[in-house]
C-alpha cells in the first residue's frame, strides 16, 4: 500500500502508482495498460463515508498535465509499470481526514491501494504550512508575525517590556499641590506609567519601599500619578523619584532606583553606616578623627559617654569614678576627690567598727 500526506482541499493533484505484473517472479511492472483496458476500475472511499466506494471515471491524459480521472503510463521504457493517476478534486476535498483509492481488474495486474492522509497543513508551504492563523509574510515584515505592529515596527507593548528594566528619574511638580497619594511630574508626551512602581530618591520619602501606581493620566506631557498606598509624607516640589516597571523583582527595583549617574550602586539609608549626617567618607575598615568632621567627633564621643553600663550608670560616671581612684586627690582621710576638683567627692570609704567590713561608696 502506498501512502501520501497531502493538504485537504488540494486541487489538480497528479499521483504516480506502480502496478506490478502478477506473472513476474521478480516483481516486474506491468506495461501496456491504458485508461480503457478491459476490466480496469478505480474506486475511492473517504474516511467517514458509507460503503460502497465511489467510482473514478478513467480518461486519457497527457503526462504531467492534470485531467480529472486521467490515467496514463508515465514512461513505459524507463519506468515500466509506473502510471499517472489524476485524482478528481472530490477525492481529496476538505471534510475527511483520509481517503483510500484502489485500482484493480485488468489482466495480469496486481491490485494497487493508495492511501492519502488529508491534513490541515500544507507541507509544501515554505512560509506558514498553509495555516490560516499564520501570515505568509516574513516575521517583522509588513503583515508578518507580530514582532512588530504590522508595518515591521516594534510594538508599543514590546517597547514597554524592554524599557521597564530602565528606571526613569522624574521630579515632583509644585502644582497641583502634592499629597501622600497624588502628585504630578513632567513626562514624555506618550508615556504611560500605570501599574509601574515609584521609589523616591530625594526628599522626606527617600528609600521607602516601592509603591504601585494605580492611576496615571498624561495630559500633554504632564503626568498625574495616583498611588495604591499613601506615602509617609506628602512629597515636596523638586523631590525626585524613579519609576520602574512593576514586573521587576523588588530587589532589582531598589537596586536600579539607587544607581548613581555613573551607575555605581549607592547604599540606602537603612544600610549606610553613619554616626551623623556630616560623615563624608569611611577610610578602609577604620574610622579616624582625620576622616570625620568636628561635629561628628563630638557626636561620637557624646554617644559613648551616654552609653549605660548598668541601669542608671553611664560610661561617663564610671570613668569619673575610675579617674578619681587612679589620679584623684584625697582629703587626708578616706575620701577621693574628682580629678582637678578637690571640692567634689567621688569615692568615700568607711569601716564598720564592729565587724571591720570596709565599704566604698561612689558619688556619681
Amino acid at each position: 500500500m502506498s501512502k501520501l500526506k497531502i493538504l485537504a482541499g488540494t486541487t489538480s493533484k497528479i499521483t504516480r502508482v506502480f502496478i506490478q505484473d502478477a506473472r513476474s517472479t521478480v516483481g516486474a511492472g506491468l506495461t501496456g495498460l491504458t485508461y480503457n483496458s478491459s476490466g480496469l476500475t478505480a474506486y475511492y472511499l473517504r474516511e467517514g463515508a458509507a460503503t460502497p466506494g465511489t467510482a473514478i471515471s478513467l480518461v486519457t491524459a497527457t503526462v504531467g498535465t492534470w485531467t480529472s480521472g486521467g490515467f496514463i503510463a508515465a514512461d513505459a521504457t524507463n519506468l515500466p509499470g509506473v502510471y499517472e493517476l489524476h485524482l478528481p478534486n472530490a477525492v481529496i476535498a476538505s471534510g475527511a481526514q483520509s481517503v483510500v483509492v484502489m485500482l484493480q481488474g485488468a489482466a495480469n495486474m496486481v491490485p494497487v491501494i493508495l492511501e492519502l492522509e488529508l491534513d490541515a497543513v500544507n507541507y509544501q508551504s515554505a512560509t506558514n504550512m498553509g495555516l490560516s492563523a499564520l501570515p505568509t509574510a516574513s516575521a517583522g515584515a509588513s503583515g508578518g508575525l507580530t514582532l512588530g505592529d504590522g508595518s515591521g515596527n516594534i510594538s508599543a507593548a514590546t517597547i514597554n517590556k524592554l524599557t521597564a528594566l530602565v528606571p526613569v528619574n522624574l521630579t515632583v511638580l509644585a502644582s497641583p499641590a502634592p499629597t501622600t497619594t497624588t502628585f504630578s511630574a513632567t513626562v514624555g508626551s506618550t508615556s504611560n506609567y500605570a501599574d509601574w512602581l515609584v521609589v523616591f530618591n530625594s526628599g522626606a520619602n527617600t528609600n521607602i519601599d516601592p509603591v504601585a501606581v494605580t492611576g496615571f493620566v498624561n495630559t500633554a506631557g504632564t503626568g498625574a500619578f495616583t498611588l495604591e498606598n499613601a506615602l509617609p509624607n506628602a512629597p515636596s516640589a523638586g523631590d525626585t523619584f524613579y519609576i520602574v516597571g512593576a514586573d521587576q523583582p523588588k530587589e532589582l527595583i531598589l537596586f536600579l532606583s539607587n544607581l548613581g549617574t555613573d551607575y555605581k550602586p549607592v547604599l540606602s539609608a537603612n544600610t549606610q553606616p553613619t554616626v551623623s549626617a556630616n560623615i563624608t567618607q569611611v577610610n578602609g575598615t577604620s574610622v579616624t578623627s582625620g576622616v570625620l568632621q568636628s561635629a561628628d567627633v563630638a557626636a561620637l564621643v557624646a554617644a559613648i559617654f551616654a552609653h549605660a553600663i548598668e541601669t542608671g550608670v553611664t560610661m561617663a560616671q564610671v570613668l569619673e569614678a575610675i579617674g578619681a581612684y587612679c589620679a584623684g586627690n584625697t582629703d587626708g582621710s578616706t575620701v577621693f576627690k574628682a580629678i582637678g576638683n578637690s571640692g567634689t567627692s567621688r569615692l568615700s570609704f568607711s569601716i564598720n567598727s564592729t565587724t571591720g567590713a570596709r565599704t566604698v561608696t561612689p558619688s556619681l
